[in-house]
């Protein structure tokens, strides 16, 4: 909840074939921000496991952007 506190929020969904110029969100953007998160947290947790397949995704994750 950090970040939304600072003012981070996803204020967008966009999916330029079907959507347009996107769907606002408004105030659900706060929840959704914290779920995502919380989801991502989540997943990269799975990944891991007991082989630390972890490192490798999020490196290639943090390269991509």
């Amino acid at each position: 909840m950090l970040p939304v506190a600072a003012g981070i929020r996803i204020e967008k969904i966009t999916v330029p074939v079907l959507l347009g110029d996107g769907v606002d969100l408004g105030w659900l953007g706060y929840p959704l921000t914290v779920i995502f998160i919380v989801a991502v947290a989540n997943i990269v947790n799975f990944a891991d496991g007991m082989d630390g397949l972890a490192a490798g995704i999020c490196a290639i994750a943090g390269a991509w952007v």
